[in-house]
């Protein structure tokens, strides 16, 4: 299949909203290169110039996160050397012509448009037939992920996936109203809204740029925004009303929040994390939704036993690169070594709190073997009393699974990239 070409949206925006702002935008996007989180700089330029008229808002954001994104892609048209090790191309001091190429690469202005919009001394054509993790623009680790993850023939569909926004999915709250109600509510809102395809409470957003937290129903806690993939992670535990259920990684709570709607009043949530802050967080979103079946725990108390326990682990995070347009040159791959130890000792800690007959769940929002099927089957091994299922609800079709395990792919399902196996206790 050929892989879907990231650069058309681009080319459907009116970039004469650039007029006059190239200088101000590298000056930008330099501290991006820097290290400084691309969408915390877009936060203070945007506040800083109040000035901008919608049109200029628009090109202003477009245009650093495409120089963010884009930024091995933009080297190789200029000739640059790029390794893994972005401060050896020196990329900060050709930021006129990253931003022309930007413009004529992948917006598709003219040689004129583009040298007057960026401010370069010359137009740089594209080095003709570039290779897969310089038309990707893609770290080589990431590279080299990629080509583990998937067949050989899907491996481009994937990165372009990865180089593409990721649309804006919602979570009913169930007891706030069903998700047909709520698609009502936000259209009275001028915001627009479709049911998801596969998650049985989702909602996938229509409205170009939506400004879902000035919503009365956000306010409400009517909804959670939450990737569809991810909602499918919540549907494995299966959990019934009235059952204890234990968030083992709870961090802000997305799926706890479901989990909440699973088990009803009648049930408990019980949500653990070691980042207190997250837990905090997570403390608001019960309140603000109603959710009193939400608890926070301090500590695990060691004859605690409940009926579900989702292990939501830490991981790498390559499943939803395409949310952050810089992540992919921010993540340190040094760091991933120490993951599946961390993991494991999590999943032996979720499994002495599983009662008999109980389910647990394993997920995480990656797509590196080394930490999915190798953790699952090395916890497996060691732990004879847990068989390993294939939850059967039916929302979640045959497409999901790879033998017992389920996963998700933006180029294969439109969602963000998780991994999950489940078992119960004999």
């Amino acid at each position: 299949m050929q892989p879907p070409d990231p650069a058309l949206r681009l080319r459907s925006i009116a970039w004469s909203g650039l007029e006059g702002l190239g200088g101000p935008i590298c000056e930008a996007a330099c501290a991006v290169y820097e290290g400084k989180r691309v969408d915390h700089q877009l936060t203070d330029f945007l506040r800083a110039n109040p000035q901008f008229t919608s049109a200029q808002r628009t090109c202003a954001a477009e245009a650093l996160l495409g120089l963010s994104l884009w930024r091995r892609r933009l080297a190789a048209n200029l000739g640059l050397k790029w390794t893994d090790d972005t401060k050896t191309v020196n990329l900060s001091d050709h930021l006129p012509g990253l931003l022309c190429s930007f413009l004529g690469d992948l917006a598709g202005l003219t040689e004129t448009t583009a040298i007057a919009l960026s401010g370069a001394q010359r137009f740089r054509v594209p080095h003709g037939c570039l290779a897969p993790a310089d038309l990707y623009s893609l770290p080589d680790w990431l590279w080299r992920e990629i080509g583990d993850a998937v067949p050989a023939e899907e491996a481009e569909e994937l990165a372009a996936a990865l180089d593409l926004p990721g649309p804006i999915f919602l979570r009913a709250n169930r007891a706030k109203g069903s998700r047909e109600e709520l698609i009502e509510t936000l259209r009275r809102e001028d915001i627009e809204a479709e049911p998801c395809v596969f998650a049985p409470d989702g909602l996938r957003v229509t409205s170009a740029r939506p400004n879902l937290w000035a919503s009365p129903a956000a306010r409400a806690g009517s909804f959670e925004v939450q990737d569809e993939g991810s909602q499918l992670l919540g549907e494995l535990l299966e959990a019934k009303k009235g059952e204890r259920v234990l968030d083992l990684c709870a961090g802000s709570g997305g799926k706890s929040m479901q989990l909440a709607d699973a088990v009803g009043p009648g049930g408990r949530v019980l949500c653990f994390d070691v980042d207190h802050e997250a837990l905090a967080r997570l403390r608001n979103r019960a309140r603000r939704a109603g959710a009193t079946q939400v608890e926070i725990l301090d500590s695990l108390p060691q004859e605690l036993r409940v009926d579900r326990v989702l292990v939501d682990a830490p991981c790498s995070s390559l499943g939803p690169l395409r949310r952050g347009p810089d992540a992919r040159f921010r993540i340190a791959p040094d760091s991933f070594a120490a993951l599946p130890v961390l993991q494991l000792e999590l999943l032996q800690t979720a499994a002495r709190h599983l009662r008999p007959g109980g389910r647990l769940v394993y997920a995480t929002c990656t797509f590196r073997k080394q930490e999915n099927e190798a953790v699952a089957i090395a916890f497996e091994q060691a732990s004879p009393g847990l068989a390993r299922i294939r939850p059967a609800r039916g929302s979640i079709g045959a497409r999901f699974f790879r033998g017992d395990y389920f996963t998700s792919l933006p180029h294969r399902d439109g969602t963000d990239g998780f991994f999950a196996a489940a078992w119960e206790r004999r």
